[in-house]
């Protein structure tokens, strides 16, 4: 089961106390996961390691998980679908990819309109991929019946971004991959890659010439 709380007012804190505060009453509404359909949407590059990860757990939640991915994927157990049926029969949608000219406002009043109005939609991605003023729309309206968003289009946040006034989302400050164990596993890359530069072996490189 799945816990969401509708949020009754916000207030903007610092990030490192949350971008949000819940007061003036919360609703948790309880869904029952088992046999939905959990959409996983890679619109860029299948082997973004935070989607494959997030599959396992929709597995783990007895959930059946579809993706829709621009590049078929070679080694992948789950279900493909095609962008619009992903968003027709997903009970939640969760986003994983780059920001790019493909995934530039994939979400926005058209493909939200395709949504289920039980439907849930989760971003981690980039908040560019989303039009906010077409999701808080969407929110306000019961288009969808809820969002959680770790990202925006600005950051930090400002004070006139609509999602602040949109009903039953949930924003956290971009904190979704702070976790201490991927903070330690950036500092081994950090470091990684500077002991194979010394050693005159340099790894993931950015200008590379083509």
């Amino acid at each position: 089961q799945l816990g969401f709380a509708e949020i009754k007012g916000v207030d903007i804190l610092p990030a490192h106390l949350f971008q949000r505060k819940l007061h003036l009453g919360i609703r948790l509404c309880v869904v029952d996961t088992g046999g939905q359909k959990f959409l996983l949407a890679h619109m860029g590059q299948p082997r973004i390691v935070g989607g494959k990860a997030v599959a396992r757990l929709g597995d783990a939640f007895g959930m059946k998980v579809i993706i829709h991915t621009r590049t078929a994927p070679t080694d992948c157990s789950y279900e493909v679908v095609s962008k619009e049926d992903l968003f027709k029969r997903s009970d939640y949608l969760t986003l994983h990819c780059p920001l790019n000219e493909q995934t530039k406002n994939i979400i926005n009043r058209d493909s939200l309109a395709l949504m289920k109005p039980t439907a849930y939609f989760i971003n981690t991605s980039r908040g560019g991929t989303v039009v906010e003023n077409d999701l808080c729309d969407a929110l306000n309206n019961g288009t969808i019946a809820g969002a959680g968003i770790d990202v925006v289009s600005v950051e930090p946040m400002r004070e006139d971004n609509p999602l602040l006034q949109a009903k039953n989302c949930i924003i956290t400050p971009h904190t979704a991959w702070a976790t201490i164990e991927a903070r330690r596993r950036l500092i081994d890359i950090v470091a990684g890659n500077l002991d194979a530069f010394l050693k005159g072996e340099p790894v993931n490189i950015v200008n590379q010439p083509r």
